[in-house]
């Protein structure tokens, strides 16, 4: 019942922030899980080998593939964030807001053409045999033993 609750929020959230048209900026100092737009960023084979299998990959990583733009140590963390959102904020707003609503757009038409369905295999997913025995191997720090249920 919370999953069912929770996806229009979610969906929502996506939605919102792709057609905010004021800059995001995420402050991550921990994991980050998959999300609709990963094939855009890093390419469809990277974006599928890794939502696939469920490796998890290091901040570097991402950063080198395209995934995240920076990463810089805890200490630094605030003063990079804030640097950008200081620099972002004394920019040339409607060029900014023009910007991130053009390029935008294909991201917007992929979450919309695809987001039901995503959200559909989501919730039919969390119900399976193989999603318990993944959530008790995370939580055991075991390797998986997966049945194909």
């Amino acid at each position: 019942d919370l999953w069912d609750q929770a996806m229009p929020e979610a969906k929502r959230i996506i939605f919102r922030m792709l057609e905010c048209d004021k800059p995001i900026i995420a402050r991550v100092n921990g994991h980050a899980v998959g999300a609709v737009i990963w094939p855009q960023l890093v390419g469809f084979a990277r974006a599928k080998e890794y939502l696939m299998t469920g490796d998890l990959m290091t901040a570097t990583e991402a950063e080198r593939i395209g995934l995240i733009n920076h990463v810089v140590p805890l200490d630094e963390l605030d003063d990079k964030v804030y640097s950008l959102a200081r620099r972002l904020a004394a920019g040339a707003s409607k060029s900014i807001r023009w910007t991130k609503q053009v390029t935008n757009i294909p991201l917007r038409q992929l979450a919309h053409s695809m987001m039901d369905l995503s959200i559909s295999v989501e919730t039919q997913s969390n119900l399976t045999a193989d999603h318990q025995e993944a959530v008790s191997a995370f939580t055991n720090k075991r390797k998986p033993d997966f049945s194909g249920g």
